[in-house]
Formats: structure tokens, sequence, C-alpha cells
């Protein structure tokens, strides 16, 4: 009777084999991650800006907005967005669920620019995004992409 099974060198290049491309992988993976976590700033920016158009269209003005989270610094993990501050209620911006960048709307002569900050790859300094009022053009600052 012949014993029936897979022998040890049939495993380890089995192994070796979902090793290598589990490797091969990964990097690729982290990179569509990236780009799905950036999305979130670039969506909410436009939020913002027509947010701000519309504050502008109906008092003559833009507003200002402090960050939009509680937290002491730019998130490294999702965070709350805090809509209790009394701008972002005057702006109407509010965001479903946890977000992964502080938001904020500056002025300057004339015109807003809206910024969004976050930590995407925990490598210590900050990701930004910036959204000029005038030109409505998204700048990016170490971002993955």
């Amino acid at each position: 009777m012949k014993a029936r099974g897979f022998t040890l060198i049939e495993l380890v290049l089995v192994i070796s084999v979902i090793g290598i491309l589990t490797v091969l992988a990964v990097p690729g993976y982290q990179a569509i991650v990236f780009r799905a976590r950036a999305a979130e700033a670039r969506m909410m920016l436009s939020a913002i800006a027509n947010a701000e158009l519309a504050y502008y269209r109906d008092h003559g003005q833009y507003l200002a907005a402090a960050p939009s989270t509680s937290t002491g610094g730019v998130p490294k993990a999702p965070v709350a967005f805090d809509t209790s501050r009394p701008s972002w209620k005057q702006l109407g911006v509010r965001a479903e669920g946890l977000v992964r960048y502080r938001y904020s709307v500056v002025l300057a002569a004339g015109t807003f620019k809206a910024v969004a900050e976050g930590d995407l790859d925990a490598d210590g300094q900050a990701s930004s995004f910036e959204l000029d009022g005038a030109t409505l053009a998204i700048s990016v600052r170490d971002e993955l992409e």
C-alpha cells in the first residue's frame, strides 16, 4: 500500500511561492489603501469649498473654521469630526463617521484656504492637502501618490 500525501519538499515549495507572492502584493495593496484614504481629504475639501461659496453668496464674506477635531494635533488614527464648533455648524459641513484628517479654513486676501492634515502612513510627518478658494485647486504635500 502506497502512502498518500505531500512530501516535505513539495510543502516547502508551496509555502515559498505563497511567501514570494505576498511580498510582491503587499506594497501594491498599501499604495491603494493610501490613495483611498487620500480621497477622503479631496472629497471633504470639495464639500467645504462648496459650503464656503454658498456662505459667501448668502453673507458676502467667507467664514473661518477652527480645526474640525478636538484632538491636540494631527490625527494618526480615525477620529470624530467635531460638529459642535459654531463655524462648522454655520457652514453646514459634517462628516459621516470617523475622519482621518483634521480640517480647517483660514481666510486670506479676500478668499479662503481649506486645509486637511493627517498622518496616514504613521511616519510622524503630516500629509497636507490645501484647497485654494480663488482657484479651487488642491495642492498636496507629503502624500504617497
